[in-house]
């Protein structure tokens, strides 16, 4: 166990300009630097949150706060307790194995356990990029400004606001507990636009991140639950498969997984029975396509269209990625559990509020002018959607199918059959069908007859035409 005032820096000291291994070498410079880590801050401050694994000298160790929270300990994988004489066993742990001792080392007892692991197996071999170390900043300020700065030479956007989202996006993913609603970002451009470029981002100063690439389907909602991990899936549109158990399962993911509560529940054996087990799909997640394809998860998420520019770096800067992280890791153990969350005022449709919160808790404690910038930002948006929506839904061309029947002189019976509202939302959504079509109707909330024609929606309804007037007023029909 080391003590707070040893822990690895994993970054470059600005007074020394010294760096071995990703740590800092000179402790006596640590010690009395102004703009570097001051070790007599730990005693001033409480940290709290669990085990975090880093990457220092080429091996994997991890760092906890201290029970009292006054400090932030390193630790080694691999301590064991005797549960017969309470000695701890330290054994060298291997890749993809857990070793556990032979015998107790305590030469009285030599018993050959059980013991007790003193460590969290499940982040010996974290499959994410780690920080190295941690280093402390002046302020959560100064640690938003170094994360724009460093998105500005890394992505390009046309809205110049939309480098403080992202960058607020960054330092939320990095405290997820606190949130009861995420946002998702979703980076919408055809091929070579950037928007994997977004996820790279992320990939190198998000918490935990994960790319949905490798997973087969039952793992993907277990490694999410296990590691609270920020999940990226990149061409969407794709891998959102419903003919696959993979996509079926990243649908259900990001469906449920902005909002806290939301489980995936699976059957587990246990003997000879199975056994419901549910699993947590609650956190952070970024979404890469090439285009706008499922309203109820753009619902869910804060889009950026991105456009082909020229950018300064071409490739992300491994050494400044990587003090990003460090930094990052002191703002989780400093600010987790003690940020008060804070909602739009401005704004009333309760999803935005919702999605939205999380870059507004960030951005009352970075820059309060953020705020208004934001409201306005987002009724824009808000506003954009709105008349996309008008356009771009499959719900808005049956509405227009309704209402061509609707004014047609010859309907007199004011029935309107499914068969014939497919005519309409095939020309923009080709792959439609009937039942598609009927089970949209449903959620709009039609009620349906059928006769020897098919199924169809009766406009004399009082029911039916007050939910028409209602859409037509939405779509602009």
């Amino acid at each position: 166990m080391v003590l707070s005032q040893d822990l690895p820096r994993g970054g470059m000291c600005d007074v020394c300009e010294l760096k071995e291994s990703g740590s800092c070498i000179n402790y006596d410079a640590i010690g009395g630097c102004d703009t570097f880590i001051k070790r007599d801050l730990y005693s001033k401050k409480i940290f709290n949150g669990g085990a975090e694994p880093i990457k220092n000298s080429h091996e994997y160790k991890y760092l906890e706060p201290s029970d009292e929270g006054d400090q932030i300990l390193l630790k080694e994988f691999g301590d064991f307790k005797c549960m017969r004489c309470g000695q701890i066993n330290h054994v060298e742990q291997e890749p993809n194995k857990l070793t556990e001792p032979f015998e107790c080392m305590n030469d009285v007892c030599r018993r050959k356990g059980p013991y007790k692991k003193l460590f969290p197996v499940k982040l010996m071999r974290p499959a994410w990029k780690t920080p190295t170390g941690i280093i402390e900043t002046e302020s959560v300020q100064v640690l938003y400004d170094i994360i724009v700065d460093y998105l500005k030479s890394s992505i390009y956007f046309e809205d110049k606001l939309q480098y403080n989202i992202f960058a607020l996006w960054i330092m939320a993913s990095w405290i997820p507990e606190t949130f009861e609603s995420v946002p998702y970002l979703m980076f919408i451009a055809p091929k070579d636009s950037g928007k994997t470029r977004g996820l790279d981002i992320i990939g190198e100063i998000g918490y935990r991140v994960i790319p949905a690439v490798s997973f087969s389907g039952s793992s993907v909602f277990r490694s999410v639950d296990m590691w609270n991990c920020t999940l990226l899936v990149d061409e969407a549109e794709y891998q959102l498969n419903p003919k696959s158990e993979k996509g079926q399962d990243l649908y259900g993911i990001l469906n449920g997984g902005y909002k806290r509560g939301m489980y995936a529940i699976r059957t587990e054996t246990m003997g000879d029975t199975f056994v419901p087990t549910i699993f947590d799909i609650f956190g952070f997640k970024a979404i890469a396509a090439t285009r706008p394809f499922n309203p109820t998860l753009e619902s869910r998420s804060i889009i950026f269209h991105m456009e082909q520019h020229e950018i300064k770096n071409l490739v992300l800067p491994k050494e400044e990625s990587e003090e990003i992280r460090n930094r990052l890791l002191f703002f989780r153990f400093n600010q987790l559990n003690k940020i008060i969350r804070v909602f739009p005022k401005q704004l009333k449709k309760g999803r935005i509020i919702e999605i939205y919160h999380p870059i507004y808790t960030l951005a009352s404690l970075v820059d309060e002018s953020l705020i208004s910038k934001l409201d306005k930002y987002i009724e824009q948006t808000y506003q954009q959607t709105k008349s996309e929506d008008k356009v771009s839904l499959p719900e808005a061309d049956i509405i227009r199918g309704l209402n061509d029947k609707f004014d047609d002189i010859n309907n007199v019976d004011m029935k309107v059959y499914v068969k014939d509202l497919v005519d309409f939302v095939k020309y923009d959504f080709p792959d439609s069908s009937s039942q598609q079509v009927g089970y949209l109707l449903k959620a709009m909330g039609f009620s349906r007859d059928k006769d020897r024609r098919g199924m169809f929606v009766d406009l004399s309804d009082n029911q039916n035409k007050s939910k028409f007037d209602m859409y037509k007023e939405r779509f602009g029909v």
